[in-house]
């Protein structure tokens, strides 16, 4: 503050004023620094938070469109609907599935699978969920043969999803429900589908005709490394069980077959051409039971005592007997009815 009485002089200052106008204006500045720094940290917890919520969303997103590729929505777990896209692509000629632009499940999934692992990196989550889609997208993308079971990866994979939170809510981003698998039977399966893990193709698997306790059937190719094989559905759910059928008996393929019953818990009979008319093998030890059958066998029983019983046509007298073979190659024929009161 200046003083001025209209007489020249030094200029006055009042101190005291000074310094109290200093205060009020440091003041000012320390609210409007502070209003500053609240603005500021707001806006950066603000764009911490937009980001975050930015990194969820491409999280969900990539979640979204990976577990609707690889098992889609629907009913049984995920590694169920999984292994039926499998079983539907099974059904797929292997030289279709093997050209280039072949776009089925579960190939198609490999990107989506890639894609979420890295978004998950990215965002810093899980490293455990980033590397279980990580190796299944590996898995599936190196996997040989459609009869590896992606399955249980799958269900480990979605475990570890629910345990960050993310859940298939519906199919996102277009991508389309899996296709459902229909069982398969060998009426309905194209001749080049083919299982065992090698070349082997369905027309050179030869079930029972005949309905028996334990659902059997033959493999006999004459390119399988592995020969004839006699195989059975066992007491475990969906498990087979196949044992291989030695020589003699082997090299009659390809013309083995199975025919008659077999009582439980024993071994069953092949035979080789049309029921048995080149001749009757077990199939445990491959040793001939039956040289050969003019007009081939019209029932056959594996018996519990590991005999073979069997109907055959007899010409002279003209009439039709039952056989039974003992272990021991012992032979007794028994006369059921004569042809000509029949």
């Amino acid at each position: 503050m200046y003083r001025n009485d209209a007489h020249p002089r030094d200029i006055d200052i009042d101190v005291e004023e000074v310094i109290a106008a200093q205060r009020r204006l440091r003041k000012k500045q320390l609210v409007a620094l502070g209003v500053g720094l609240v603005l500021l940290g707001g806006g950066a917890a603000g764009a911490a938070l937009f980001l975050a919520r930015k990194a969820d969303l491409a999280r969900r997103a990539a979640w979204e469109r990976a577990a609707t590729c690889i098992a889609g929505v629907g009913d049984g777990s995920p590694g169920v609907r999984a292994r039926g896209q499998q079983l539907v692509a099974m059904g797929i000629p292997v030289e279709k599935r093997l050209a280039p632009g072949f776009d089925g499940r579960p190939d198609r999934c490999v990107v989506p699978l890639h894609t979420f692992a890295e978004i998950v990196k990215e965002s810093g989550a899980s490293a455990e969920l980033a590397g279980a889609s990580e190796q299944l997208a590996t898995m599936i993308a190196n996997a040989p043969s459609l009869a590896i079971d992606i399955g249980p990866r799958v269900d480990d994979l979605f475990t570890k999803a629910a345990g960050e939170k993310l859940t298939l809510t519906a199919a996102a981003a277009g991508v389309p429900a899996p296709e459902r698998a229909t069982p398969m039977v060998l009426a309905t399966l194209p001749g080049e589908a083919r299982m065992f893990g090698e070349q082997i193709p369905l027309t050179s698997i030869h079930r029972s005709p005949i309905e028996d306790e334990t659902p059997r059937f033959v493999v006999d190719d004459t390119a399988s490394t592995r020969g004839p094989v006699i195989c059975q559905l066992v007491d475990a759910p969906r498990a087979i069980a196949c044992t291989k059928v030695p020589p003699p008996a082997a090299a009659m393929s390809p013309a083995l077959r199975l025919w008659g019953t077999t009582a439980p818990g024993v071994k069953p009979f092949v035979f080789a051409g049309d029921r048995g008319k080149s001749g009757i093998y077990r199939s445990d030890t491959g040793a001939r039971v039956v040289d050969r059958l003019e007009y081939g066998a019209y029932g056959a029983t594996a018996l519990d005592d590991g005999s073979l019983g069997y109907l055959v046509f007899h010409e002279s007298p003209p009439e039709t007997r039952f056989v039974r073979v003992a272990l021991d190659g012992t032979r007794t024929e028994t006369p059921v009815v004569s042809r000509r009161d029949s």
